[in-house]
């Protein structure tokens, strides 16, 4: 569900559009978790989310009017056995990662998936898979600024050329 805010409202510090309170975008079970990113136009916004239990991602557009239809894409990987992750996408927004933990204690393996993000259609692709054992779950995803690296928690270091 979203609200629409108009930040003018009530002297500037905002308030919510009459009759735009608790819009539904998605109705739907959805995993922990959402990522943004800018739309290539520039103007708008790609919001991404994982359906629950899933390898199906939804994608929609966020605009001035509100959101587009719900884009729906399976991935054709393994839904996430225990716990998923953070979700991040890189500065630059050609890239998108998940962390996700199988929830074996004392070895867990500890995977990282990464697709190449379109911000023109909102698609994912070109996924590689990441697998590190460690001893807990590592959960936590970062890109660095110019988007040619990624880190886990646990400090694994990947580079991405």
């Amino acid at each position: 569900m979203y609200s629409l805010i108009n930040k003018t409202l009530n002297g500037g510090l905002g308030g919510v559009v009459s009759g735009q309170k608790n819009q539904v975008a998605l109705q739907v079970g959805l995993n922990p978790g959402i990522a943004v990113c800018k739309h290539a136009n520039g103007i708008d916004w790609w919001v991404l989310v994982f359906k629950d239990s899933s390898d199906i991602v939804y994608t929609m557009q966020l605009s001035a009017s509100g959101f587009s239809s719900p884009i729906q894409q399976a991935l054709g990987v393994s839904p996430p056995v225990f716990l998923l992750g953070q979700m991040t996408f890189s500065p630059d927004g050609n890239k998108f990662a998940y962390s996700y933990y199988d929830g074996t204690f004392g070895a867990a393996n500890n995977y990282i998936r990464l697709f190449d993000f379109n911000r023109c259609n909102g698609m994912l692709s070109n996924k590689t898979e990441v697998v590190y054992i460690e001893n807990y779950g590592g959960l936590g995803l970062s890109f660095s600024a110019d988007s040619k690296n990624y880190t886990s928690t646990f400090l694994k270091y990947f580079n991405l050329i």
